[in-house]
């Protein structure tokens, strides 16, 4: 089962943006993936070999809402930030 929720697990700095998004992770989610979401549901970036710190460049994407989703084994993370 999937549970999908908004948690402290991870941050996202530099919220608004301008070209990157730093995201952090705690010790229990680092060995998860990410996508990176438009507000349209495509995936504009992705990572599956994450660290505690990881830096996604989003210099060549349009202004906007974003989601980073963050997967692990068994849950799902969402959180949301502004490219502006």
């Amino acid at each position: 089962m999937i549970r999908v929720l908004k948690t402290n697990l991870f941050s996202i700095y530099q919220n608004p943006i301008e070209g990157e998004v730093y995201v952090d992770f705690n010790d229990s989610i680092s060995r998860s993936s990410y996508e990176v979401l438009d507000t349209k549901g495509l995936i504009v970036e992705k990572n599956n070999c994450l660290e505690v710190r990881n830096t996604i460049s989003l210099k060549n994407y349009q202004k906007g809402m974003y989601i980073v989703k963050v997967k692990s084994k068994d849950e799902v993370f969402v959180k949301n930030f502004l490219k502006l």
